[in-house]
């Protein structure tokens, strides 16, 4: 938010608002609420304005789960967006090497989240382990933790490209389960490998 603050002062706006009068010249939403959004895209927060009878509220959510880490978590859930990250202020060993694909700079900040038993399960795209960096990314796991397994969706849960579901444990042993998770219609194989994966999960 600071940041916004500071970068807005520096923007040169011209107030197109007239009073005639009492013959001074105001700002109008016009002027700036396009400053405005563009910094807050820029800086990845959103911000929400409510309003009562009584009071104005603004909201501001964080947008980027990079810029925090949560600590002493037991479990890390998240849905990847596959997209590259474009913030030149933010540095990790991973984007001092060039990687920009935000799913791998998200495991890696998520990484330093936690304690040594914690597992962390993420919705990737099919292809997740062929973008640039993934060298260097899975380095990064390899030195961390163990890919415990690799969850293989139906293509009937998505319309677009597949999907498979990562998991990641800090505790290394054992190796990588790979399995593909029946369609809904085999409701009997389905629950069968559900209860495959909750019991890799428990152990």
């Amino acid at each position: 938010l600071q940041n916004v603050r500071v970068e807005l002062q520096q923007k040169e706006m011209k107030k197109s608002g007239k009073n005639n009068f009492s013959h001074y010249d105001y700002f109008e939403l016009a002027d700036f609420l396009p400053l405005v959004n563009e910094l807050c895209s820029k800086h990845h927060i959103t911000p929400i304005v409510t309003f009562t009878t009584q009071e104005a509220k603004l909201t501001i959510y964080n947008q980027d789960a990079l810029s925090m880490i949560v600590p002493n978590v037991d479990l890390v859930v998240s849905d990847l967006a596959s997209y590259d990250y474009e913030d030149e202020l933010y540095e990790s060993e991973l984007t001092k090497k060039g990687v920009k694909y935000f799913p791998y700079l998200a495991i890696e900040k998520h990484l330093k989240s936690g304690h040594d038993k914690t597992k962390y399960l993420y919705l990737i795209d099919f292809d997740f382990f062929e973008h640039e960096g993934s060298q260097e990314f899975k380095k990064i796991l390899s030195e961390q933790v163990s890919i415990k397994s690799l969850v293989v969706l139906p293509q009937s849960f998505f319309q677009g490209n597949p999907k498979a579901i990562l998991i990641l444990d800090k505790v290394k042993k054992g190796s990588t389960n790979i399995v593909s998770l029946p369609p809904l219609s085999d409701r009997d194989k389905f629950i069968d490998v559900i209860q495959e994966i909750k019991q890799q999960l428990e152990e």
